[in-house]
C-alpha cells in the first residue's frame, strides 16, 4: 500500500512536469528608473521586470548593466507565479538603488536575458532599452540633502508597484493559483526547509559579540580615531579622511548596541538604528555625518578646508552625545 502511495505521487508529479514543459515559453523584459534626471549623491531606482509564460522547468539567465557612473547602493528581488486554467506563468523583478558619483549624461546598457524555447529547443535572447540619466553636479549640501532622509525598504506589494514614468507601461495583471496542483511542491519545499533549519541550529551559531570596552572607553577610543584621522588629511588624502571619520562612527555605533554593523551601507546602518529604537535626533546625526562621508568617497566631490573641519566636529559631537 505505501509503496502504490509513492508510485502514485511519482506519476503524478512528471505528468504535472510534461503539461508544463509541453507549453509555449514566452519572455517579456522590462529596464526601468525612477528618475531621468538627478544631481550628484541622488538615490536612482532601477527595476528589471522579467515575466515569462509557458516552459518553467528552466529560469532564465539575467546579465545586469554595469551602472557605470553610478554605485550600488542596495539590491531587491521579488518573484511571483501563477497558475491559470493549466497555463502558468512567472514575474521575477530585480530592483538596484544607485547613487549618482559622476556628472553629465550616463548611459545605463541595456540588460540581457537569455532562455530555452522549448517549442524551438532554442536559446534565445531578449534585451532592455537603454536608458540615459542626466545627472547635474549640483552643490554639495543639496546633493547632500537629496539623500538626508533614509529611504524605507519597499515591501513585496509596494515592489510590484514602483512608480516610473509616464512613458512606462505597468504590467498589471491578476492572479489565481490552485494549491492541489502545487501540493507535492509544498511538501517538499516544507521538508527542504526543516531540514535546513536544524543543520543551522546543531552547526551554524552565530557568534556573540564580545565586548570588552567600558562605555566611556570606547567613546574616548572612537574620539581618539577621530583625532587620529587628521594624520591622513594633513598627507593629503581627503578621500581617506572621511572614511576614517566614517569608520570610527560604525566602530562606535558596533560597541553601543554590542551588535555588528560591518560591511552594512549607510542606509542599512540608518534602518537598523530606527529598528533598535534610538533617538531621533542621534539618528538625524548619524545620517549627516555619514552620507557627506559617502559623497567625498565615491563622488566627484572635493570638500573645501573649512568643510574638513566641521565634519570631524559633527562626528565628535555625534559620538559624545548619542545615548
Amino acid at each position: 500500500m505505501k509503496r502504490g502511495k509513492i508510485i502514485f505521487t511519482a506519476v503524478y508529479i512528471l505528468a504535472l512536469a510534461a503539461s508544463v514543459l509541453a507549453a509555449a515559453t514566452s519572455v517579456e523584459v522590462t529596464g526601468e528608473t525612477d528618475k531621468t534626471q538627478a544631481s550628484l549623491g541622488d538615490v536612482i531606482r532601477y527595476t528589471l521586470t522579467v515575466k515569462r509564460q509557458g516552459d518553467m522547468s528552466q529560469s532564465p539567465s539575467v546579465n545586469m548593466p554595469s551602472f557605470e557612473g553610478f554605485r550600488v547602493q542596495g539590491t531587491y528581488s521579488n518573484s511571483m507565479m501563477n497558475f491559470i486554467n493549466g497555463a502558468a506563468s512567472a514575474t521575477n523583478q530585480q530592483i538596484v538603488d544607485l547613487i549618482a558619483v559622476k556628472s553629465g549624461e550616463i548611459t545605463i546598457a541595456p540588460a540581457r536575458v537569455k532562455f530555452l524555447d522549448q517549442s524551438t529547443k532554442q536559446y534565445s535572447v531578449v534585451q532592455t532599452k537603454p536608458i540615459t540619466i542626466t545627472v547635474g553636479s549640483g552643490r554639495r549640501h543639496a546633493a547632500a540633502a537629496a539623500v538626508d532622509t533614509p529611504i524605507p525598504q519597499p515591501t513585496p506589494a509596494q515592489q510590484l508597484q514602483t512608480p516610473v514614468e509616464s512613458d512606462i507601461h505597468t504590467i498589471k495583471y491578476s492572479a489565481y493559483m490552485d494549491l492541489s496542483e502545487l501540493l507535492p511542491y509544498i511538501i517538499l519545499a516544507i521538508i527542504f526547509i526543516l531540514a535546513v533549519y536544524f543543520i543551522w541550529k546543531r552547526i551554524m551559531k552565530k557568534p556573540e559579540i564580545k565586548t570588552v570596552v567600558l562605555e566611556e572607553d570606547y567613546r574616548k577610543e572612537a574620539l581618539r580615531m577621530i583625532k587620529k584621522s587628521a594624520d591622513i588629511l594633513k598627507n593629503g588624502d581627503i578621500k581617506g579622511y572621511y572614511s576614517d571619520i566614517y569608520e570610527a562612527i560604525r566602530w562606535f555605533l558596533t560597541r553601543r548596541f554590542k551588535d555588528s554593523f560591518e560591511e552594512l551601507t549607510t542606509l542599512e546602518i540608518l534602518k537598523r538604528l530606527d529598528e533598535k529604537k534610538g533617538r531621533g535626533k542621534d539618528i538625524e546625526a548619524a545620517s549627516i555625518v555619514m552620507k557627506e562621508c559617502d559623497l567625498v568617497k565615491f563622488a566627484d566631490y572635493k570638500p573645501a578646508e573649512k568643510d574638513t573641519r566641521e565634519i570631524a566636529e559633527a562626528a565628535e559631537r555625534l559620538i559624545t552625545d548619542f545615548k
